[in-house]
């Protein structure tokens, strides 16, 4: 049974380290395509990177760019603001988003979110939804502990010395909710 959970993890572990390097060598692909002036080849390349579940702030850049130099403002808007999505506090992505609306004749200025808005989508975008996950997981595993030192279910180990694991407990189930409202997001 081991070593058939062992086969499993091994090749899960190739798998994914195939997708992710065959992925880099389209982005590659395209970005070759792109510096070549072959702006409509590239866009098929990073369109079908985006179509499989591709998240990365920098393809919807780089779809934006391509998208804008080939006068489809529209498109380029978009995907700048699918960028924005994972990436909301970068200037970058903002000031090219203001560009693209700048070309539109008679276009109508979006009005200013409220700051704690985009305070709020800068905290969510800090990790992805996995990630805060973990950290909540981490610090509920640690509460967990905390606790069973102080119920003498276990014994002191190092940094665990029974202090209140109510702190360690809240923190990973507010952790967790963040987590989850990152990924409905």
């Amino acid at each position: 049974m081991k070593s058939i959970l062992i086969f499993i993890f091994c090749t899960a572990l190739n798998i994914s380290s195939f997708a992710s390097s065959n992925t880099a060598k389209l982005n590659e692909a395209a970005s070759a395509l792109y510096t070549e002036g072959k702006y409509a080849e590239a866009l098929g390349i990073w369109y079908g990177l985006a179509a499989s579940g591709n998240t990365d702030a920098n393809l919807f850049f780089d779809i934006g760019n391509a998208e804008s130099i080939l006068g489809h403002i529209p498109e380029a808007i978009l995907a700048y603001e699918r960028a924005a999505k994972w990436r909301p506090g970068d200037r970058t992505i903002q000031e090219a988003i203001k560009k693209e609306r700048v070309k539109i004749e008679n276009a109508v200025i979006p009005v200013n979110s409220f700051f704690l808005i985009d305070w709020y989508d800068n905290i969510m975008a800090m990790f992805r939804p996995g990630e805060w996950v973990w950290l909540a997981l981490l610090l509920l595993g640690m509460g967990i502990m905390q606790w069973l030192v102080k119920m003498e279910a276990i014994r002191k180990i190092g940094w665990i010395n029974g202090r209140n694991p109510l702190y360690f407990i809240g923190t990973g189930m507010l952790l967790l909710i963040i987590g989850v409202l990152s990924y409905n997001q």
